[in-house]
C-alpha cells in the first residue's frame, strides 16, 4: 500500500512538473515549446504534453505496466481534482 501511494505521489509531482511548470533552468518549458514548434501547436502530442492528466496516465503505465499502473493513474487524477477543488 505504501509503495502504491509513493508511486502515485511521485507520478503526480512529475506530471505536474512536465505539463504545468517551468522546471529547473526552464527545461520543461523549453521541452513543451520545442514539441509545439516541431509537431505543431494543434497536434495531439502538443496538446498531450500540456495536459497533466495525459502525462500522468503515461507516467503511471511506465511506473507499473499493469492494473496497478491504471490505479496509480486514477489516484493521480483524484489528486489533480483535489488540487483544483482546493484552489491550488
Amino acid at each position: 500500500m505504501i509503495d502504491f501511494l509513493i508511486r502515485g505521489l511521485a507520478v503526480y509531482r512529475f506530471s505536474r512538473l512536465i505539463a504545468l511548470e517551468d522546471g529547473p533552468a526552464w527545461i520543461f518549458k523549453r521541452l513543451r515549446s520545442l514539441i509545439r514548434e516541431r509537431a505543431g501547436a494543434d497536434s495531439w502530442i502538443s496538446e498531450g504534453i500540456q495536459c497533466p492528466y495525459c502525462v500522468s496516465f503515461w507516467l503511471s503505465l511506465l511506473s507499473s505496466p499493469s492494473q496497478k499502473g491504471l490505479a496509480i493513474a486514477g489516484l493521480v487524477a483524484w489528486l489533480f481534482n483535489l488540487e483544483e477543488y482546493l484552489g491550488k
